[in-house]
């Protein structure tokens, strides 16, 4: 569950920050794959778009996305609320449309600490793996 739970966050504040790319966040859609550590992130077929984008953000602006990302992800309109009800709200990291995971499992917390919910237990990460 922690582990599919990071891959999920992760994903989405990768997705949040892909306007860097030229891609609306709505146009792009993810797979997760807990058993090898993997997201895998693809330009959705609803879109008029081609992979084009996703290639060249990731050849010539991956540090930056990434770093975006990161900061992003850091901080939601809600907060602190947000933060202390386990990280995961609409104004931050949850998708409207796209997510094939409902929006389930999602913390910033496994990000950058704090208290959240996995499954229906409640867990204190002690150092978030984005944690400087």
């Amino acid at each position: 569950m922690a582990v599919r739970t990071l891959l999920h966050t992760v994903s989405h504040t990768l997705l949040q920050a892909i306007a860097l790319s030229g891609y609306a966040p709505e146009s792009v859609g993810e797979f997760l794959f807990p058993e090898t550590l993997a997201v895998v992130l693809y330009a959705n077929r609803f879109a008029e778009t081609k992979i084009g984008g996703l290639l060249t953000l990731v050849e010539r602006s991956l540090a930056a996305w990434l770093s975006q990302a990161r900061n992003m992800g850091r901080t939601c309109l809600h907060d602190p609320l947000c933060t202390d009800t386990g990280g995961a709200c609409a104004a931050c990291l949850q998708r409207e449309h796209g997510c094939g995971y409902g929006n389930r499992e999602l913390s910033r917390a496994v990000l950058f600490g704090g208290e959240t919910v996995l499954g229906t237990q409640p867990w204190t990460v002690t150092r978030g793996f984005w944690e400087a």
